[in-house]
């Protein structure tokens, strides 16, 4: 592992308590889940004993919603328990108080949910909407907020369980087109971090980039439509086709970026 000593350490105990979590769904035939994790966390699962990543049946990852940033991560195989089970999660919508209101923003809504004395991995994404912020958090945090959280910043607000999600709840993206000379992995990290066939080798020996959820070790795996691409520190995108060959024989495919 690469990185500095702190995530480093981070990355070492969240390892050792997947490992924890799988044994412990597999001796009891229980389901076991994390509190909320960075959806790119999910390129650890290999060495926690599911070399398969995400395409292990002995692990599902949810947040609340389809793209969520932040997620919960379900250890046990359903085949071997037997039944289905729901995320223990529940979604808060924090509305304003008031009928005539700004938005609310995202860093008050956080700031005064921590105010409450809560950490943040109890609490997932926070998605803002003209009708309030959509809060994604544990069970037991969600009726904590429910209870308790009646101020966002200067702002009085009234908070009720989501029964239901928005249409537009979903994150932002645009589609871009890029030229690739190849469907290589190295040459889509070039084209989409904006920097040299070499900076992008640099970005994959530094595990930046992950390709389903999988830290990349090898320049040249092969990108498939639909496949999903992780560029630490630039973003999320999805791979969708190739639009058509320019006529230096080069390629321009299109790309749905997550702001």
């Amino acid at each position: 592992m690469e990185g500095s000593s702190e995530e480093i350490r981070r990355r070492k105990l969240l390892v050792a308590r997947m490992k924890e979590l799988l044994e412990r769904a597999e001796r009891t035939s229980c389901y076991t889940y994390t509190d909320f994790l960075q959806e790119t966390d999910s390129s650890l699962l290999p060495e926690a004993g599911l070399p398969g990543g995400l395409s292990d049946p002995r692990v599902k990852a949810f947040g609340g919603c389809e793209d969520a940033e932040r997620v919960m991560f379900r250890f046990g195989d359903p085949e071997e328990i037997g039944y289905e089970e729901a995320f223990p999660l529940m979604t808060v919508l924090v509305k304003p108080s008031s009928t005539r209101f700004q938005l609310l923003e995202h860093r008050d809504v956080l700031g005064a949910i921590m105010g409450l004395g809560i950490e943040r991995d109890r609490v997932g994404d926070i998605r803002i909407r003209p009708d309030g912020a959509y809060v994604f958090a544990t069970e037991a945090i969600g009726e904590h907020i429910l209870g308790n959280l009646s101020q966002v910043g200067r702002m009085s607000v009234t908070c009720i369980m989501a029964e239901e999600l928005p249409e537009d709840l979903s994150r932002a993206f645009e589609i871009l087109e890029v030229v690739v000379p190849s469907l290589r992995i190295d040459c889509f990290a070039a084209e989409l971090a904006r920097t040299s066939r070499s900076g992008a080798e640099r970005l994959i020996r530094e595990k930046k980039v992950l390709l389903n959820g999988l830290t990349v070790s090898k320049n040249d795996a092969s990108v498939k439509p639909g496949d999903v691409i992780v560029i630490r520190g630039t973003g999320k995108f999805i791979y969708q086709d190739q639009v058509r060959t320019t006529g230096s024989g080069r390629m321009r495919v299109s790309v749905k970026a997550y702001r």
